[in-house]
């Protein structure tokens, strides 16, 4: 979840992250987190970050991997609606953190009364 929504847009190009602790994809599994870079009033870019975990010894590399993002729609009883991007890659083994992304996503797109509840953005990375 982003909060303060609109206080990230129109950051400067230094300070326009939003990142969530990192994840893995089962236990003992791949290392990642998923990141938001707000690009001024127009659009956020949408990133798959890839890092170095303590399995990668064990895992298999390279993995084609799809990763989609879905901007929820906040309405009660509302299942529907959702923006929705993915994209697919082949990820090569991390030695340091590696961005793929996922997707642009247009502010105009957004319904301030679904997508911005509260000023509100809830994302779901799957």
């Amino acid at each position: 979840t982003v909060t303060n929504f609109s206080q990230w847009q129109g950051r400067k190009a230094d300070k326009n992250w939003f990142s969530d602790p990192f994840h893995y994809s089962f236990m003992q599994g791949y290392k990642f987190k998923f990141n938001l870079s707000f690009r001024g009033t127009t659009y956020m870019r949408v990133f798959l970050y890839l890092l170095p975990g303590e399995h990668n010894d064990t895992l298999l590399w390279p993995i084609k991997s799809t990763a989609s993002i879905q901007i929820l729609n906040q309405e009660e009883d509302c299942y529907s609606n959702h923006i929705e991007r993915s994209e697919s890659w082949e990820l090569n083994r991390p030695t340091s953190g590696i961005h793929y992304k996922i997707s642009d996503i247009y502010y105009s797109s957004l319904n301030t009364q679904t997508h911005l509840k509260g000023d509100r953005l809830r994302c779901k990375l799957r």
